[in-house]
């Protein structure tokens, strides 16, 4: 005679719920690293926007024109992808939050 007994709905629904917190321990560290990469893309992106400023404002001392034509290509290059790059996290970010929500 078989000594094992079949598991019951409240068993199961333990187990499932078990299984559920197991898998969101495992995402949220992964949810807490991109806010930390867009928090540091963020205070990237300032500080690309602070130099250009600064440059406006040091052109403008010099009574130079203050227009795109003074800013580094380099610095717009740059800010355009740290755009994409944050662009990106949060698709990522919203992925995981969704995958988070179906659970």
């Amino acid at each position: 005679m078989d000594t094992k007994t079949t598991p019951t709905a409240a068993e199961l629904k333990l187990k499932e719920l078990e299984l559920k917190r197991q898998i969101a321990s495992e995402v949220n560290p992964s949810l807490k690293d991109i806010k930390t990469i867009k928090r540091r893309i963020s205070n990237l992106k300032s500080k690309v926007l602070i130099q250009d400023i600064d440059k406006a404002i040091i052109y403008e001392n010099k009574k130079e024109l203050a227009n795109p034509d003074n800013v580094d290509s380099d610095d717009r290059n740059v800010l355009s992808d740290l755009v994409k790059i944050e662009e990106y996290f949060n698709k990522l970010e919203s992925k995981i939050q969704i995958r988070l929500s179906n659970l």
